[in-house]
């Protein structure tokens, strides 16, 4: 029996650098936000 399928062809994504103070009130106080090099990430995986 086959619950799912997943396909990882024509894939795509998608990175911004952001500041942290950018994103700090968008995320609740008890998050944390990972941080690289003095900068945030957000990203997107449309599939």
């Amino acid at each position: 029996m086959i619950i799912g399928y997943q396909d990882w062809r024509d894939l795509l994504f998608l990175h911004w650098r952001v500041p942290v103070a950018e994103l700090a009130g968008l995320v609740h106080p008890r998050l944390s936000i990972d941080e690289f090099e003095g900068s945030a990430w957000v990203s997107m995986t449309p599939f």
